[in-house]
């Protein structure tokens, strides 16, 4: 009768511990979202997806429907101004960006992407002022050293240039695509043996992606190892490109 009793009394506790944390979880659950909240969280992750796949018109779609949503959400603005310089519309970044910076004067992350939409539209003294702006603000943001490194690259200052990509190499060691742009920079300057350096030592660390194979891969077409040319670009071109672009390099070196 006792063990009856102590049966009894067990699940009895069990059922009002059940009925207790029920209540209590649904005490604590958040209210269900709207459906514009639900919408907006549904763009979000598509947006995100999109742009890890690199399907950046997508991306650029999904954030323009958040950004219609919540203009002054910074996230928001981040990500649409970026996805629309990746699709080659910075002219319509630098607009938003230019309206959102009188919002937001001291906001740098959105002057940094006010700088990179201007170098992407080729508005170089625009793209400078802005870096420069950027750089004595927060000297630590090594992608406005990098950015300008580009600018001194397209006016020729190599020495310069240089000097930016390895001030961005201080504050962010071992950049792939700061290596990239440093590389580029001394073979401009004469320095392919250089550039080659670092790009194999990219490659070698097993750090690489297309675009050193085949910065490296047109390093050595300009110096005539075309075997090595042909066994980089064979990794990520189609075959035909492969041979025009080989058939470029040989003409290039033939010639007096």
């Amino acid at each position: 009768m006792i063990m009856s009793f102590v049966r009894s009394l067990a699940c009895i506790l069990i059922s009002v511990a059940i009925i207790f944390f029920s209540s209590s979880c649904t005490k604590n659950k958040p209210p269900p979202l709207s459906q514009k909240e639900a919408l907006s969280s549904v763009h979000w992750q598509l947006a995100a997806a999109a742009e890890i796949d690199k399907d950046y018109e997508k991306a650029a779609s999904h954030y323009n429907r958040l950004y219609e949503q919540h203009p002054n959400d910074k996230k928001v603005i981040y990500g649409y101004t970026r996805n629309l310089r990746y699709v080659g519309l910075s002219n319509e970044s630098i607009k938003i960006l230019k309206t959102k910076i009188i919002q937001f004067p001291d906001d740098i992350n959105l002057q940094m992407e006010l700088g990179k939409s201007q170098l992407a539209a080729s508005l170089i003294n625009d793209a400078s002022d802005t870096l420069v702006g950027v750089i004595e603000k927060t000297p630590e943001r090594w992608e406005a050293h990098s950015a300008l490194g580009i600018i001194f690259d397209r006016a020729g200052n190599y020495e310069n240039a240089q000097t930016a990509y390895k001030r961005a190499l201080e504050l962010s060691p071992n950049n792939i695509d700061v290596l990239n742009n440093l590389a580029l920079s001394l073979s401009q300057d004469g320095r392919i043996q250089q550039a080659i350096e670092i790009l194999e030592k990219i490659i070698q660390n097993k750090s690489d992606g297309p675009q050193s194979r085949q910065n490296l891969a047109m390093l050595y077409g300009l110096i005539g190892k075309f075997e090595k040319v042909r066994t980089l670009s064979q990794m990520d071109l189609p075959k035909e490109l492969v041979t025009r672009n080989l058939l470029v390099f040989q003409e290039m070196k033939a010639a007096p």
